[in-house]
């Protein structure tokens, strides 16, 4: 296996990992990474204090995960360097954090009266902390009542699509990610294509500007898909990355080997570098 010089997809208890900014930041000193992209879902909370942790040892990109939807699949895309101070995108930032707390409420409420199960809104947010209030929170709850086992099991049952608690969430299409990932001075990123098998929408999101794969994925080991994305990002002269999607120590191994190489890393430094020219 190669030595990985840049993890860019992490997340932490800003949003739905179960490790603080600083945790990361020492995780990744320890695996001999270069730089990070703390990528957490609709927040940029754990910014400042991962820089203040890395120090000049580990490069911190500002970077953050958005959920869109287009045609009933759910696409996130992963935004690196943008202003986190943005007006237009931390609007848009904010407005997925108020309607994840409405979502919350919507299924606990759904919990409590549809299934008869005493979930305390309060258990959901003490698993939540300072992190924006998730699905993973609350079948944290379910599992610490033991009306649950495991999170499949929470989700398989109560909140997943389909299921009886599930409540829809906030939603804006791929194309109004990616200007606003542009228009916010960042590099718009297809996170994890090979979760949702509609290739056939990639050449109308370069259209729109994306910029970027995520090739290197733990879902795109099996088989050949990280050598298809690789190959896609080639014949749409697209950015390759990669991270482990980590989401903490309780529920994943952390495996640094889904980073990017520094060829691939330079190249996202270059594209960087070329878009603050023009600015």
């Amino acid at each position: 296996m190669s030595q990985k010089f840049a993890d860019l997809h992490i997340h932490t208890v800003f949003s739905d990992g179960q490790s603080t900014p600083e945790e990361i930041v020492q995780l990744a000193k320890q695996n001999n990474l270069q730089a990070i992209a703390i990528s957490d879902h609709d927040t940029f909370g754990a910014l400042e204090r991962a820089k203040a942790c890395a120090g000049d040892d580990l490069m911190i990109i500002p970077a953050v995960e958005l959920s869109t939807e287009q045609d009933q699949n759910d696409i996130h895309i992963l935004a690196y360097f943008v202003d986190h101070n943005n007006t237009l995108l931390a609007k848009e930032v904010e407005a997925f954090r108020e309607t994840r707390t409405t979502r919350a409420k919507k299924m606990v409420q759904k919990l409590n009266e549809l299934m008869n199960i005493p979930i305390d809104y309060a258990l959901v947010l003490k698993f939540a902390g300072s992190g924006a209030v998730g699905r993973p929170h609350i079948a944290r709850a379910l599992i610490d009542m033991k009306v649950t086992e495991t999170f499949q099991e929470a989700f398989t049952k109560y909140l997943g699509v389909d299921s009886p608690a599930y409540f829809p969430k906030h939603k804006i299409t791929p194309q109004k990610a990616i200007e606003l990932i542009k228009q916010a001075g960042g590099i718009p990123v297809w996170a994890h294509p090979g979760t949702n098998q509609v290739d056939h929408m990639l050449e109308d999101f370069v259209s729109h500007g994306l910029m970027g794969i995520e090739a290197y994925h733990y879902t795109h080991y099996v088989g050949e898909s990280i050598d298809h994305y690789i190959h896609l990002a080639n014949k749409f002269d697209l950015l390759i990355t990669g991270g482990s999607d980590f989401h903490g120590k309780a529920t994943d191994h952390y495996d640094p080997e889904f980073g990017v190489t520094k060829a691939d890393f330079d190249r996202l430094m270059n594209k960087y570098n070329s878009l603050s020219k023009l600015k």
